[in-house]
């Protein structure tokens, strides 16, 4: 799922997303780069959380 095209995330709602991880998760899950997709998001948690 890309979420500009199939969600109609916007800058704004990208940068909301990345708060309330941070927020909720304590993790910056765009430090390597921006995500386009929402598998990309999961990846990184993962990846991120397994460590």
């Amino acid at each position: 799922m890309h979420l500009g095209n199939d969600i109609g995330f916007d800058s704004l709602d990208l940068a909301e997303l990345t708060a309330r991880i941070k927020t909720v998760c304590d993790i910056d899950i765009f430090e390597d780069g921006i995500k386009k997709k929402l598998f990309q998001i999961k990846l990184s948690l993962h990846e991120i959380l397994s460590n």
